[in-house]
C-alpha cells in the first residue's frame, strides 16, 4: 500500500534550480503530501525535460524559470496539483510557488480548478488551448498597446504641422515621412488587432495551417 493511501509520510526529491533553470537534487525532505510524489521517473524526466524547454524560451522574455517549472509541473499532471503539490514537483519553497503561481494565473496561463470534495484547498491547472491564450493576451495586454498608440499617433499627427513650420524644406520632408510612416503603421495594428477579435484566433490559425500545407 502507498504512502498515499496510508497517510504516511515518504521521502521525496526535491530539485533546486540552477540559473537558466536546469536541475540539481540537493537533497530529501520528509512530506506528508505525498500525492507529489507520485511521479514515476519518466514522468519526471517528461516535466524537467519539457519545463527546460519552456525556460529556454522564457529567458527571451526575461521570465523567470520557476515559472516555466510550475507549468510544466502542471501540464504533464492529469489532475490539478494543490499548492503544496506544485511546489514540491517544481522545487522550490511554498511562498515562491504562490506567488508565481499568482503571476501565471494573470498570464492565462494558469486558472484554479473547482475544489475537491472534503479539500478546501485551491488546486492549479494549466491553460492549454493556445488559441484563448493568445486571445486574452490581445483582449489584456495588446488592446491597450493599440489604444495607447493611437492617441499618440493622433498627438503627434496633431502637432505635426507647427512643428514643420519650424524647419526648412528637406528636414521638414524627412520629419514628415518619418512621423508619416508611424502613423500608418499604428493604424494598419490597429485594424489587424481589430480584425484578430472579430474573426477569433483560432479561425486566424485554421486559415494559416491551411496556407502553409498547400
Amino acid at each position: 500500500m502507498s504512502a498515499a493511501a496510508t497517510g504516511a509520510s515518504e521521502d521525496v526529491e526535491i530539485c533546486h534550480l540552477r540559473p537558466y533553470g536546469s536541475f540539481d537534487t540537493i537533497r530529501t525532505m520528509t512530506t506528508t503530501d505525498t500525492e507529489a510524489a507520485d511521479e514515476t521517473a519518466s514522468q519526471r524526466h517528461l516535466r524537467q525535460t519539457f519545463a527546460e524547454g519552456l525556460a529556454t524560451v522564457g529567458r527571451i522574455y526575461g521570465l523567470n524559470p520557476v515559472l516555466s517549472h510550475l507549468y510544466a509541473a502542471l501540464f504533464v499532471s492529469p489532475v490539478p496539483l494543490t499548492l503544496e503539490q506544485a511546489a514540491a514537483q517544481a522545487g522550490v519553497a511554498k511562498s515562491t510557488a504562490s506567488v508565481s503561481l499568482r503571476t501565471l494565473e494573470r498570464l492565462f496561463l494558469v486558472r484554479r480548478a473547482p475544489k475537491r470534495p472534503g479539500d478546501r484547498r485551491d488546486a492549479y491547472e494549466p491553460v492549454t488551448d493556445l488559441a484563448a491564450i493568445v486571445s486574452e493576451w490581445l483582449r489584456t495586454f495588446v488592446a491597450r498597446e493599440i489604444e495607447a498608440g493611437a492617441v499618440v499617433a493622433d498627438d503627434v499627427s496633431a502637432a505635426l504641422d507647427a512643428a514643420l513650420n519650424d524647419h526648412d524644406a528637406k528636414d521638414a520632408a524627412v520629419i514628415k515621412g518619418r512621423v508619416d510612416g508611424f502613423i500608418r503603421m499604428t493604424r494598419l495594428a490597429e485594424r489587424a488587432y481589430k480584425l484578430a477579435v472579430a474573426t477569433g484566433v483560432s479561425r486566424i490559425a485554421e486559415v494559416a495551417v491551411r496556407f502553409l500545407s498547400r
